[in-house]
Parts: C-alpha cells; sequence; structure tokens
C-alpha cells in the first residue's frame, strides 16, 4: 500500500513544524549571543571612560592605580572579543542547523514514494 497524498501533506507539514522549532531556537541561541556581546561592548566603553577620566584627572601618575586601570580595560576588551567570538559562533550554528533542514527535507523527498498517476489531487 502506498501513502496518499494527504499522507505525504502531513509529513511535510510536520517537517515544516521541525524546521520552525530548530530555526527558532537558533535564533534565540543568537540573540543571547547578540545580548552578551551588547553587553561586553558596553562595559568595554565604560572601561576606556574610566580610564580617559583618570588620564584627565591625572590619576595615572601613581604606577599601581595606572596598572589597575590597564588591567581593567585589557579584562573588558578580552571579555568583547570573547563574544564576538560566541555570535560568530552562534550565527555559525544557525547556518549549519538551516542547511542541515535543507538536506534532511531533500532526502525525504527523493526517498518518498511517487504518487500513483492515477491519484486526482
Amino acid at each position: 500500500m502506498t501513502a496518499g497524498p494527504y499522507l505525504l501533506v502531513t509529513d511535510t507539514v510536520m517537517d515544516l513544524g521541525r524546521a520552525w522549532a530548530t530555526w527558532q531556537e537558533t535564533q534565540t541561541e543568537l540573540a543571547g549571543a547578540a545580548r552578551a556581546y551588547a553587553a561586553a561592548i558596553e562595559a568595554e566603553t565604560e572601561a576606556l571612560v574610566a580610564y580617559a577620566a583618570a588620564v584627565a584627572r591625572g590619576d595615572l601618575i601613581d604606577a599601581s592605580v595606572a596598572q589597575q586601570a590597564r588591567v581593567a580595560l585589557a579584562a573588558a576588551l578580552s571579555a568583547r572579543e570573547t563574544a564576538a567570538r560566541a555570535v560568530g559562533a552562534a550565527r555559525s550554528l544557525v547556518a549549519v542547523r538551516a542547511a542541515q533542514v535543507v538536506v534532511d527535507q531533500a532526502r525525504r523527498v527523493a526517498a518518498s514514494p511517487v504518487a500513483d498517476p492515477g491519484v486526482s489531487r
């Protein structure tokens, strides 16, 4: 017994539902990475402003204060770079998952039985 057109449509709709769920999941991951990146940029900006203010006040004459300011700035820069890599990884993950959905759908279509030419649609 071959699958009727209704069963094929149902399978396709279910596949679309799974693809939609995958897309939503990856978009949520990408949004989380983007929020972390924005927070890291904000922290880096705050560290830069604090460093510039310390320079303007002349606070960096003391070597220990200057070192602390440089360490804070370096930590903020490192956090931003880490967040940028996470965004890049999330974007790659989105592309890989989207491609996998397309490949899976193509495999299902290729494996599906050919509809009987006598069946009206």
